[in-house]
């Protein structure tokens, strides 16, 4: 034990004790308290309450913050309780643990509840823990703890453990004095966890507007997506070697004349809407990457003569590109679409697997991380409005944006740029900076990043160096990225060509239709239920017996809808938004509701929501399937005039 722990009023015994159940269920936590209790500064002073129990103060600015009361620690706890355990939650996240007393009276309260602890400040966590028996409070199962360290890294952490609860409003408490003690750390902590949402948000908002055209263009493209080769064909044949992603950002503008630099010394990835720009600089890539659904995607492609470049897309993607691209091709399934990966193992072919993102360019640099490149270097890739503007010059949306304008303030946002100034920006833009730092925080410490974009919005994890000198430091060697793609899709399409893919097509496709009718006979049979109950309520012959007999029959209905296979690829994440929003909104209304009656009707309204939007859009698809050929006279010959 260090004879820091040793100083009065601090127990050695019983911070190791704390210690040892401590690096059992949060280790790295552990070594964060270890270290502080090697190096204790005594910016944390513990004394006595008046009460007798234990408080403390922590320095923060040369001033002294009170963690707890130093007359009564655990009344001020429970007083702060009241308000929380008044409202129905049974999962929450609380900024501040100091000695821990607020918690001991939620758990006390709510054992069946699980909480989410931020304490900014290891050195608070030493001192409580060498101060208090925390062993019952570390030892509940329910109760996770993150303390230390960098805020942004800790805000993003608790985000990808706990995305569907926090999406869901969990609620955030705050233990006031932990806002005072370490002010710098809760401002970044709240930054951080700002822009996680405001991306992700973004995302969802994306999903709305697209759900039912990402399926649409995808059963228009199967029968390409089939005969095109996939990315993994390609995956280790070009590993180790330097990637240029370049998107079509105004910075472009001042350095793409240096990407003819990059000819056989770097594998040149173009997002869509980049590649006007590039072309008109007499700069060929190598790659070409495009998956937008929209029909705006189009304007990139449209007088596009160039039947040498491969482009790799999504079967999402606006159909019309893929019908008239005049070059080789590529596909890819992506994560967000479980039914594209479905049929592809369906058929037995693995095309690969990309991660969705808020913009093509975040597409295009998770596909140089698939393929092994590394270092990616980032070129045009602004995520501002640099000089004023929204892409470089040739790219099909460019144009001018006036900043300074009392409209465009009311709707930018600035963020740090590559410099070090304010740059603005837009929600959509934030939310592919977001992603950007997501992925490269959980990024493999030997693969690099370089932001050579030379202007625009700051990436946090990437390296920032001009393009000359990143042409310099890692482009120097020669090698053939184009030839080697290229001979691979050769060999790859002419495998495919042997194979005949289309009566495996239709069987797949037939069995689909099958299991959507399915889904309508279920989600009809349970509306039927809903509407008994809803019925029932109004007419007020419920009781609690038969409530509770219907949500048990209306709850099995639910569960049998995820057993089918196309409820799960198809409708199930195309309706996510949905669903969550029916299931959050209506759930709270239900544990508010005290009135038998009121209860029946709010579970009946809400599975008839549930029901009646997977019969409907399980009815969409078949509907497409029969505008695509695939009906029943030509899958298994039985009538096609069903659900």
């Amino acid at each position: 034990m260090t004879t820091h722990v040793s100083r009065a009023p601090l127990d050695p015994q019983l911070f190791e004790a704390n210690l040892l159940i401590l690096r059992r269920r949060f280790p790295e936590v552990a070594e964060a308290v270890n270290f502080v209790a090697e190096t204790w500064t005594a910016a944390v002073l513990p004394q006595p309450s008046r009460s007798g129990m234990p408080t403390m103060s922590a320095r923060v600015n040369g001033a002294s913050v009170y963690v707890h009361s130093t007359f009564q620690p655990a009344v001020e706890a429970a007083r702060w309780a009241r308000e929380p355990l008044e409202r129905a939650w049974d999962f929450a996240v609380v900024y501040g643990m100091g000695l821990g007393y607020h918690l001991d009276v939620l758990l006390e309260q709510r054992p069946q509840c699980r909480l989410v602890v931020v304490e900014p400040r290891a050195d608070v966590l030493f001192a409580a823990m060498a101060l208090k028996d925390q062993r019952r409070l570390l030892s509940h199962p329910y109760l996770e703890l993150y303390s230390g360290g960098d805020p942004a890294v800790v805000a993003s952490k608790l985000f990808s453990a706990h995305l569907k609860g926090l999406l869901d409003e969990a609620p955030f408490f705050v233990w006031p004095a932990a806002t005072r003690y370490a002010p710098e750390y809760w401002r970044a902590f709240q930054s951080r966890l700002t822009d996680l949402f405001r991306a992700t948000r973004s995302d969802m908002a994306t999903r709305r507007t697209f759900q039912l055209q990402w399926v649409n263009n995808f059963l228009k493209n199967l029968h390409h997506a089939v005969n095109d080769p996939g990315i993994s064909s390609l995956r280790d044949r070009l590993a180790g070697r330097p990637a240029i992603v370049v998107a079509a950002g105004p910075s472009l503008e001042q350095n793409i004349h240096l990407l003819r630099e990059a000819k056989d010394r770097a594998v040149v990835i173009a997002a869509g809407s980049a590649i006007n720009p590039l072309l008109k600089n007499r700069i060929e890539p190598d790659l070409l990457v495009s998956f937008d659904p929209s029909e705006a995607n189009y304007q990139h492609f449209e007088n596009l003569r160039t039947s040498w470049l491969p482009l790799v897309y999504v079967p999402t993607i606006f159909p019309r590109i893929i019908e008239e691209y005049p070059g080789p091709r590529f596909t890819a399934a992506v994560d967000t679409f479980p039914f594209i990966t479905w049929f592809f193992n369906e058929l037995g072919e693995e095309k690969g697997l990309l991660a969705s993102g808020p913009s093509v360019a975040n597409v295009s640099w998770y596909l140089a991380n698939e393929l092994g490149l590394n270092p990616i270097i980032l070129v045009g890739q602004d995520l501002a409005f640099t000089r004023g503007k929204t892409h470089a010059a040739g790219a099909a949306h460019a144009r001018t944006v006036d900043v300074e304008s009392e409209e465009a303030r009311g709707r930018l946002l600035l963020t740090e740029g590559v410099d070090g100034t304010p740059v603005p920006t837009t929600t959509p833009m934030y939310a592919m900076k977001v992603w950007f730092e997501q992925r490269l925080m959980k990024a493999p410490k030997d693969r690099m990043t370089i932001d050579a974009t030379e202007g625009g919005a700051k990436i946090e994890g990437t390296a920032i160096m001009t393009l000359e000198e990143a042409l310099a430091k890692y482009c120097q060697d020669e090698f053939t990225p184009y030839e080697t793609i290229m001979s691979v899709h050769r060999a790859e399409a002419e495998r495919l060509a042997g194979q005949s893919a289309q009566e495996r097509v239709r069987h797949v496709l037939g069995e689909l239709r099958e299991d959507l009718f399915l889904v309508v006979r279920v989600a009809t049979d349970a509306l039927q239920n809903a509407q008994q109950l809803l019925r029932e309520s109004q007419t007020k012959r419920l009781n609690e017996q038969r409530l509770k007999e219907a949500a048990t029959r209306l709850g099995r209905h639910a569960k049998g809808l995820t057993t089918i296979a196309a409820y799960k690829v198809f409708i199930e994440p195309v309706n996510l938004h949905i669903l969550r929003a029916i299931g959050l909104l209506l759930r709270r209304r239900l544990e508010k509701e005290t009135d038998l009656y009121g209860k029946g009707t709010e579970a009946a309204r809400l599975y008839s929501t549930l029901f009646s939007s997977s019969r409907d859009m399980a009815r969409h698809i078949v509907r497409l399937l029969k505008e695509q050929g695939i009906d029943s006279s030509g899958v298994s010959g039985q009538s096609s005039d069903r659900g």
